[in-house]
C-alpha cells in the first residue's frame, strides 16, 4: 500500500532535500520516493 503524505511531511522532505549534498533521484531513492512524483509535488507546493 502506497503511503500518502501531507503537504507538511513533503515540504518537510523539499527542506530535508535543500540541506542534502545527494541528487534528487539519489534522495528519492533513499527515501522510497517515485522521482515523477517528487517533481510533481514539489511544483505543486
Amino acid at each position: 500500500m502506497v503511503k500518502r503524505r501531507t503537504d507538511l511531511e513533503w515540504q518537510s522532505l523539499f527542506e530535508q532535500y535543500e540541506s542534502s549534498s545527494v541528487t534528487q533521484r539519489a534522495f528519492c531513492e533513499e527515501h522510497g520516493l517515485s522521482l515523477s512524483t517528487f517533481f510533481a509535488k514539489r511544483r505543486q507546493l
